[in-house]
């Protein structure tokens, strides 16, 4: 299990901040869940720290939901936080990646090997929606102008040829098929 710690005052209600941010009271803790009760995160709230706990094994779209939540309730508080517990990989440079601290730029890593390695593969692409807006061996793809990994451009082999998708936060997915 890994961990992480935030650090507030003893008169901030941290309970608040929790609840607001999907948590629920569990007992003696709260806990963040996903729409099929799978437990991602269990918060034990203490006299002036709350100590987050959660699974070494999550998949990345439920660590984006732990980091999220995590994120919120520090903001709302105003404390600190030690997620020295909570290694998730390395960066390129070799520095470790945590549930806060390094979180965007392994993320941004990660989705870049994985994007990069799809190139040539048979692969979908969503819109926002989910809808698939196009399918084919993905030849390039362009990424947005922010901080965070987002596709905005992708340009597709397709049995009508060449054909390019725009949008914001594309998503490219791998088909399995041929």
């Amino acid at each position: 299990m890994l961990t992480a710690t935030i650090q507030f005052k003893p008169t901030y209600q941290i309970e608040g901040a929790l609840l607001v941010n999907g948590f629920k009271n569990s007992k003696e803790s709260y806990v963040l869940e996903t729409k099929q009760r799978k437990e991602l995160v269990r918060a034990e709230v203490r006299t002036d720290e709350v100590l987050f706990t959660f699974p070494g094994n999550l998949g990345m779209g439920e660590y984006e939901t732990v980091h999220e939540a995590l994120k919120n309730v520090l903001e709302a508080s105003g404390g600190s936080i030690d997620d020295s517990n909570s290694l998730l990989g390395y960066l390129p440079n070799g520095e470790g990646a945590y549930i806060i601290h390094q979180f965007r730029a392994w993320t941004t890593f990660l989705l870049t090997a994985k994007h990069h390695s799809m190139k040539g593969q048979k692969v979908q692409v969503l819109d926002q929606a989910g809808r698939v807006m196009g399918e084919g061996l993905l030849m390039d793809y362009e990424l947005e102008e922010s901080h965070s990994f987002s596709v905005s451009k992708c340009t597709l082999v397709t049995t009508f040829g060449e054909q390019s998708y725009t949008g914001k936060h594309l998503k490219i997915e791998p088909t399995g098929s041929w």
